[in-house]
């Protein structure tokens, strides 16, 4: 049992907590057995022996080393470190995230995403992380199950158009198509980008169509979770 905070595991385990390149933490029990079916989980910390697993590195800790490892507030009874991984598998249908921040509108948009049969998530550089803590909540689980790359998205949409991908440019504007008059494409790319800052000019320029989703005049824009939700559905309908 290890009870001292200055302990070299524990150590270790904080910088992963801060940002490690390598691992990343998980604290939800269903997504850690998620992560046990892709054999993703190096090691356990655990206060409670209902974490004591066979085939892995499990360690009993005190509650003041999970404290310190864990980002809740109200931390649990274990701490799971994982390895990072890649699904390099392409979809046809693809929502793409262009400045997104906010972790709860992306774990939403990749819930809805698996949901309405879309099979990956672009993101864009500037958006976030794809190993952020509260993103991989947020996902309930889904998070495991969409290719997820996080890229130049300007780069990969002109590639993806070689391919004869469509993309599709959510916008507030009126003079454009309303979402749903848009065609379904075997190949097809959905880009949302944030509600303060709308998609960049470089991204926009790439649409081969721009879609709008009509809204009372009395609200200025939908959140960026919501927007995706209704494209997305829409889309699937068809």
């Amino acid at each position: 049992m290890i009870t001292s905070l200055q302990n070299e595991r524990v150590k270790e385990a904080y910088k992963i907590k801060k940002g490690h390149q390598k691992f990343f933490i998980l604290e939800d029990e269903d997504l850690l057995l998620e992560a046990l079916k892709k054999d993703l989980v190096k090691e356990i910390f655990y206060t409670s022996p209902k974490y004591l697993l066979p085939n892995i590195d499990c360690c009993e800790v005190t509650p003041s080393i999970i404290s310190k490892l864990s980002n809740l507030s109200t931390p649990g009874d274990f701490i799971a470190i994982c390895r990072h991984f890649d699904n390099p598998l392409k979809g046809n249908l693809v929502i793409a995230l262009d400045g997104i921040q906010d972790p709860g509108n992306a774990g939403t948009i990749l819930r809805s995403a698996l949901a309405f049969s879309f099979e990956e998530m672009l993101l864009s550089s500037n958006s976030i992380d794809i190993y952020n803590d509260k993103f991989i909540r947020s996902t309930k689980g889904a998070y495991f199950h969409l290719p997820i790359h996080r890229l130049n998205l300007k780069e990969e949409l002109e590639r993806r158009k070689k391919e004869g991908y469509k993309v599709i440019v959510l916008d507030l504007d009126e003079k454009a198509s309303t979402i749903d008059k848009i065609k379904r494409t075997d190949k097809m790319i959905v880009v949302v980008g944030s509600e303060g800052q709308g998609i960049s000019k470089e991204i926009k320029a790439l649409g081969d169509i721009i879609a709008y989703i009509p809204i009372s005049k009395d609200m200025e824009s939908l959140n960026a979770g919501v927007a995706a939700t209704i494209a997305m559905y829409e889309l699937n309908k068809k």
